[in-house]
């Protein structure tokens, strides 16, 4: 899926932007912390926004037993789905709420039958209810804090050097880009404008694209009556109602 790009490559996109706001530019550092900070955003939007999630991953989390709580990982941010397998039944374990935790949380459950269970996240830990009387391997998918990566594959908080690496999708780094330099520009006191057209022309793209993966699932023109009425388009010279769709 990955289209990647290296921060020196989006520096250099934004330096193109930007050469002409002042004569002596910023630090390459200064200039990743701008692109770092864009490129958050753009994750957090896609995150909130859409189902189809482009940065997600899974990971195992170990329910231990008749201990309430798990932790999350490391680099957990948002998530989507918890699935349990037990006695070849695999499905999602539902979010419960506060008093469960609670009254669950007083005497140990069996996670089976049922004891299906659910969860609930509070800081940096995952409750379970009710509590596992066995150890347990859950499926965690999610979206993680981490989303640059450095030359050797390693997720890193931060572009850092000019090799670290990000996933443009499919051009959608440029927003970024854009994004970076309306940021840039503002600090520099000077007229951002010109950036705003080409943003919003490029996240109103990106939001089309992001709405669905799936290329075969679009938007089509279909006939709802029969063929054989006519000229399959119309009936008796007039148009169905309701129209196409």
């Amino acid at each position: 899926m990955a289209l990647t790009r290296t921060a020196a490559q989006l520096t250099t996109s934004l330096r193109n932007r930007c050469d002409h706001l002042v004569g002596t530019f910023r630090d390459d550092s200064v200039l990743r912390g701008y692109l770092s900070d864009s490129c958050r955003s753009l994750v957090s939007w896609l995150v909130d926004d859409f189902e189809e999630l482009y940065w997600a991953k899974s990971a195992t989390v170990n329910a231990v037993a008749d201990v309430q709580t798990t932790a999350l990982p490391a680099d957990f941010w948002k998530l989507i789905a918890f699935r349990l397998t037990i006695d070849q039944r695999r499905e999602r374990i539902q979010r419960a709420d506060l008093d469960a935790i609670d009254v669950e949380g007083q005497s140990l459950g069996g996670w089976t039958g049922g004891r299906w269970p659910r969860h609930r996240l509070i800081g940096a830990d995952i409750y379970w209810a009710p509590i596992p009387r066995a150890a347990a391997v859950v499926t965690a998918f999610y979206v993680p804090t981490v989303i640059f990566k450095d030359t050797g594959g390693t997720p890193i908080a931060d572009f850092a050097a000019s090799t670290d690496t990000f996933d443009g999708i499919f051009g959608w780094d440029q927003w970024v880009v854009l994004d970076s330099a309306i940021k840039f520009a503002n600090d520099e006191g000077k007229d951002s404008g010109k950036f705003a057209p080409e943003l919003q022309r490029r996240e109103i793209e990106i939001r089309n694209a992001a709405a669905n993966r799936m290329a075969d699932d679009a938007p089509k023109v279909r006939d709802r009556w029969d063929p054989s009425d006519g000229d399959g388009l119309t009936r008796n010279g007039r148009m169905p109602p309701g129209g196409f769709y």
